[in-house]
């Protein structure tokens, strides 16, 4: 589908559901619990990164590509 509408990965990532399924935003101390939690039952889980104070954007450094507040 992307390739058939000629978008570029940014708005391919912005528009469709590329498949992260849930999330779940924890302390850092429940990491290891949220893991073996998920594991438990069947689930895959990884982290997907921090949540810090600033201006408000979203980088994904593996595909080069960043959102910011304002777009």
């Amino acid at each position: 589908m992307v390739e058939q509408q000629k978008m570029g990965m940014k708005e391919a990532c912005a528009t469709l559901n590329m498949g992260i399924g849930y999330v779940a935003i924890v302390k850092p101390h429940d990491v290891d619990q949220v893991f073996e939690t998920a594991r438990v039952a069947g689930f895959e889980a990884f982290d997907a990164g921090v949540v810090e104070r600033g201006e408000q954007e979203v980088i994904v450094p593996e595909l080069g590509i960043s959102y910011h507040h304002d777009e």
